[in-house]
C-alpha cells in the first residue's frame, strides 16, 4: 500500500494506522495537534525534543525509534512554530528507521525550498 500524506489528513492517517496502545513519535516544541490527536486516538506519545537552535538530534531519533518502536514520526519542515527545516541528509536518515514517517509540509511555499512530496516509499500495513 502507498500512503502519502496531504493537506488535513494527519487525523485519517492516525486511524487509518494507529490502534488503542500503540506509540507515536513526537518532536517538540512543534505543531501541537499531533500529540493532541493520537493522545485522542489513543496512542502513547513517545517525545524526543529539538536541540537549542529547533534542530532535530537525528541520532538520537534513529536510535529512540529503535529502541520503542513507535507505530509512526511526524515531522513537520518548515516546523511550527520555529520554522525550522529538516535537511534532506537528516530526513533520510530518519525514513531509514523502521517507522513510518508522517511529513507535514504546509508552509513549504513560503520557504522557498523544494517539496519532498515527490518522494514516496511504499509500506505494508
Amino acid at each position: 500500500m502507498n500512503v502519502k500524506d496531504d493537506h488535513g489528513s494527519l487525523s485519517a492517517i492516525a486511524r487509518c494506522v494507529l490502534h488503542l496502545g500503540d506509540k507515536i513519535f513526537d518532536c517538540p516544541p512543534t505543531f501541537t495537534m499531533y500529540e493532541f490527536d493520537e493522545v485522542m486516538n489513543g496512542a502513547l506519545v513517545i517525545k524526543v525534543p529539538r536541540l537549542s537552535d529547533f534542530s532535530l538530534d537525528v541520532s538520537c531519533v534513529v536510535e529512540v525509534v529503535k529502541l520503542e518502536k513507535p507505530k509512526c514520526i511526524f515531522l513537520t519542515s518548515p516546523n511550527n512554530p520555529d520554522g525550522s527545516t529538516i535537511s534532506d541528509e537528516d530526513l533520510l536518515k530518519i525514513i531509514s528507521a523502521p517507522v513510518l514517517v508522517v511529513l507535514d509540509e504546509a508552509y513549504i511555499e513560503f520557504f522557498g525550498i523544494k517539496s519532498r512530496m515527490d518522494w514516496e516509499r511504499s509500506m505494508t500495513i
